[in-house]
């Protein structure tokens, strides 16, 4: 039996999505990339240390995980 090629398997749409999902995700990495150089000259312009913005990073990541984890589980008592 020939295999078959993605062309075959997939729809316009779903290559669509797919390439949108990839584009979108490299962005992110990119981001992530970036995030350090960014931080060291907010610490710079503000004057704050690179510790304190660390924690509101990191403070911002949970509360980033929080909410898809509140999308995921369909519940509005974890903001409370």
């Amino acid at each position: 039996m020939p295999q078959q090629s993605v062309n075959d398997r997939m729809t316009a749409g779903e290559r669509q999505i797919v390439a949108f999902t990839g584009v979108a995700h490299g962005l992110n990495h990119a981001v992530e990339l970036v995030y350090g150089a960014i931080l060291a000259v907010v610490a710079i312009e503000f004057g704050v240390t690179i510790a304190a913005l660390g924690v509101l990073g990191t403070i911002s990541s949970l509360a980033y995980a929080g909410g898809c984890f509140a999308c995921r589980c369909n519940c509005r008592s974890i903001w409370l």
